[in-house]
């Protein structure tokens, strides 16, 4: 009887982890593994590799995600839908992009996972060689259907050429399954054959690469959406509020700030019988949820307990003594319970779930996000 890669799910150092137990005879693809832990990949799991012995396990870290089978419990719209099949699209290109190998993915659905927040899906992949995989991507794709709740007030015909694609033979087209995504999600984006594109909240006709509407509904893009028509699927994750981003954020002091500077510019606190009140400064807004950073691989734990809270690399409110990294290089800003980062114009730059941050711009980020400053990972984690 053929052994099998062994699979289990545990807690250590406040984080939970996927963990995957090697076989002998098995080795590490270091060039892969070191592709996949500095976002060259979208979409994959990052990981720890443990060698006991002659066996390597990993330990893929899964903190702050909901198994994909949990998530589709949730009764699914067409637009929800539209977007979940298209991250799984675009993971899988950008795993082909990097020559990596499909078959090394774990398809399991109890393995795939989902930021409920950004509506991301991670994928685990296994930089193991010799590994073999139990599942295929058709069979992922069909236990969609088979696992999730869809909005039964809606007119359900997508899901059935969906199905009829899956089905139309033993290695179903994925250029046909592609098409289908696009068409799929210019429908629920309300894009016109003209080349514009029809806001779903306040109905202005706007050219169609435009990412977000003056009514600060987000046409475009999955993480740091304001659409909260959407997030209401996710109210039993969170609650975004009504609060809008605003237009033209207010940018960040030219000159970095701090702690003994910050600590110079707060009212001086006078002895008595009572307890003082300290005003709030320009962005220490009320703030809804506790939150903090998740250093990996290490697991240190960062209270974010003041806004703005600034990242660098010889000063700030928490000092990265790395030379990759700038000095500054990020900004984390809350108002009115939403949270925001902003690089500073770092060399290096600082990356969001894997894309770019362009310098001096506002992202929203939820629990769950990951950050990359240079070479080092954070976790952005709210409760």
């Amino acid at each position: 009887m053929k052994t099998m890669n062994k699979c289990k799910i545990a807690k250590r150092r406040g984080m939970r982890l996927l963990l995957v137990k090697g076989l002998k005879g098995q080795q590490l693809s270091e060039w892969e593994f070191n592709a996949i832990n500095s976002d060259e990949v979208t979409g994959l799991l990052h990981l720890d590799a443990r060698k006991k012995g002659l066996i390597y396990n990993l330990e893929y870290d899964i903190t702050g995600f909901i198994p994909f089978l949990e998530f589709l419990r949730i009764p699914m719209n067409r637009e929800v839908f539209a977007r979940v099949l298209d991250n799984i699209l675009e993971n899988l290109r950008s795993v082909n992009e990097k020559h990596f190998n499909p078959q090394l993915i774990l398809y399991d659905m109890d393995k795939i996972y989902i930021n409920p927040s950004t509506q991301r899906l991670f994928f685990a992949y296994v930089p193991l060689q010799p590994f073999e995989n139990g599942g295929s991507l058709q069979q992922m794709l069909r236990a969609i259907i088979q696992h999730g709740a869809f909005d039964e007030e809606e007119d359900c015909g997508y899901i059935t050429e969906y199905i009829t694609i899956l089905n139309s033979g033993i290695n179903f087209s994925a250029f046909d399954l592609e098409e289908y995504a696009k068409r799929l999600l210019r429908t629920v984006n309300g894009q016109q054959d003209d080349g514009t594109v029809e806001c779903p909240r306040c109905h202005a006709v706007l050219p169609a690469d435009t990412v977000l509407c003056n009514c600060g509904f987000k046409l475009r893009g999955l993480t740091g959406s304001t659409n909260r028509a959407r997030l209401q699927v996710y109210d039993m994750f969170q609650d975004m509020g009504d609060a809008q981003t605003p237009e033209n954020p207010p940018p960040p002091p030219e000159k970095p700030v701090t702690t003994p500077e910050r600590q110079a510019q707060e009212p001086e606190r006078k002895s008595s019988g009572r307890k003082q009140t300290t005003v709030l400064s320009l962005y220490d807004q009320e703030e809804t949820s506790r939150a903090w950073l998740v250093r990996e691989p290490s697991g240190e734990k960062i209270p974010l307990d003041r806004f703005p809270f600034r990242l660098g690399r010889e000063s700030g409110d928490y000092v990265v003594p790395n030379r990759y990294v700038s000095e500054p290089h990020l900004e984390l800003r809350c108002r009115g319970g939403r949270f925001y980062a902003v690089d500073l114009d770092s060399t290096n730059k600082t990356y969001v779930d894997g894309t770019v941050l362009p310098a001096r711009q506002e992202q929203e980020i939820f629990s769950g996000t990951r950050l990359r400053l240079a070479n080092e990972r954070f976790q952005f984690i709210t409760e």
